[in-house]
């Protein structure tokens, strides 16, 4: 029984594969990073698989790996690409930690040679499904998605630069004032956003760099200038 189970999964995998063009598509080109504060969520592709990694402020990562996506379909038109990945990483403490609903739709879109936009929706699927639905770019539209960008980019920002409370409350009253449309996206895209923790990181990078200053860091030098 277990072996016919096996056999068709395996015929599974290959008709999926076989509907794309190449399940090991290139489609990061590079390493990137997503900056909350002083930490930095890394993503990188080997092969057929999509790894991310808890970074510190200096861009040392953890060795293994915090998720892992491997690349079972995918769609390209222009600048967007979209994916329908599998989560190899295991739930811990688990009495099931490999779940049969470990697959996802997830979203690239190559904004610059250096920043990529990651949509990736916590609705997940079980390989039948996934394969059942719809597999078309317009799963991606308005869609909200976090910026991660290049090492070399974020190394280029100034990060000598101090921030008390009146820069502080300046930077907070342009976020206010500017990203309107971008929280409503976040409203209505299910991102898993624990108390909108990276939404806030979003925003403050995007701030930042509008001023050329490095956003790593960036939040707890306003905290620190808010309780001075």
């Amino acid at each position: 029984m277990k072996n016919l189970l096996r056999f068709k999964y395996f015929i599974l995998i290959i008709t999926v594969c076989a509907l794309n063009i190449a399940c090991a598509q290139d489609v990061l080109e590079s390493k990137y990073y997503f900056v909350n504060s002083g930490k930095l969520f890394s993503i990188e592709q080997r092969n057929d698989t999509l790894y991310e990694y808890r970074c510190d402020a200096n861009f040392e990562c953890r060795i293994k790996a915090r998720k892992q996506y491997k690349i079972i379909k995918s769609k390209q038109n222009g600048n967007l690409t979209l994916l329908a990945v599998e989560r190899f990483d295991s739930i811990p403490l688990s009495t099931k930690p490999i779940r049969d609903n470990r697959f996802y739709i997830l979203g690239i879109k190559k904004i610059s040679e250096n920043k990529i936009k990651l949509i990736n929706e916590i609705t997940s699927y079980t390989l039948d499904s996934i394969t059942k639905i719809p597999f078309e770019l317009s799963l991606l539209e308005n869609k909200f998605g976090f910026t991660y960008y290049e090492e070399n980019y974020l190394r280029s920002l100034d990060s000598d630069f101090k921030i008390d409370k009146d820069f502080a409350n300046e930077i907070m009253e342009s976020i206010k004032s500017s990203n309107k449309e971008l929280i409503e996206l976040y409203r209505n895209t299910a991102t898993g956003d624990m108390y909108a923790s990276g939404l806030t990181a979003e925003l403050i990078a995007r701030e930042m760099i509008k001023r050329n200053l490095s956003p790593i860091l960036a939040k707890k030098k306003m905290d620190e200038a808010n309780h001075n």
